[in-house]
Parts: C-alpha cells; structure tokens; sequence
C-alpha cells in the first residue's frame, strides 16, 4: 500500500506541477479527482501521509501571468462538482450553510471587470497599456 501511496503522490505532484506552473494540464480535473481521492482513501485507511503529499496543500506555484486579487468574500470550493445535479447541490448546501446571496452578487459584481479583461485577452483585445 505504502508504495501505492508514493507512485499516487508522485503522478499528482507531476500533474500539479503541468497545470498549475506551466500550464499545460495532460488529465482532466476528473482523472485528478480521482487519482487524489485514492490517495486520500489510502492515507486514512494507513493512517500515513507522506511529506510531500498533495493533500498537504492546495494548489501549486502560481503562473507569473497572474495578477495579485482579493476577494471582497470568501469563495467556497465547487467540491469536485462534475455534473450539473452535483453543481445545484452544492449550491444547495453552501447557500443554505454559509453563503449568503448578497455576498455572492457581490463577489461576482467585482469579479466582472477581471472576467471581461481575460475574454477580451483570450480574443487578442486586450492590451495592459
């Protein structure tokens, strides 16, 4: 199992590595999910977690193309929603338990300048000076 436990951590530090540094992913968020769940399986049913297991942390090394933000609320994970049914409960769940509706308006009122600068970025229409 222990070994198990190494190759699931090396294969996820690797992809972690191809999406989040050099963006440049080689498995979907789903074929990850997957991989990260068993590893997450392992290490309770062990009761060990390796030094460098990506369940350590969240995320990676940020692109340098990124520029600095803060929210003006938390934002709550989508917790690995896959379908549109797990979408809407998860809706469910985090506007029931934490998010209030006005937060969320907020939040995505200060998050459209920035979403409208990357879709003018990605069409090749924007340029920061």
């Amino acid at each position: 199992m222990e070994k198990r436990m190494r190759d699931l951590v090396d294969e996820l530090n690797r992809h972690a590595y191809r999406y989040y540094v050099l963006d440049d992913p080689t498995i979907s968020d789903r074929e990850y999910d997957l991989l990260f769940d068993e590893l997450l399986r392992l290490e309770e049913q062990t009761g060990l977690r390796l030094p460098d297991s990506p369940t350590r942390r969240v995320g990676g090394e940020p692109l340098k193309e990124f520029v600095p933000h803060r929210h003006l609320a938390r934002l709550w994970s989508l917790d690995k929603s896959q379908t549109a049914q797990g979408l809407r409960d998860w809706a469910d769940r985090e506007t029931y338990g934490r998010v209030r509706a006005d937060e969320t308006r907020r939040q995505l009122a200060a998050l459209a300048p920035a979403l409208r600068a990357l879709l003018e970025r990605l069409r090749g229409q924007y340029t920061p000076f």
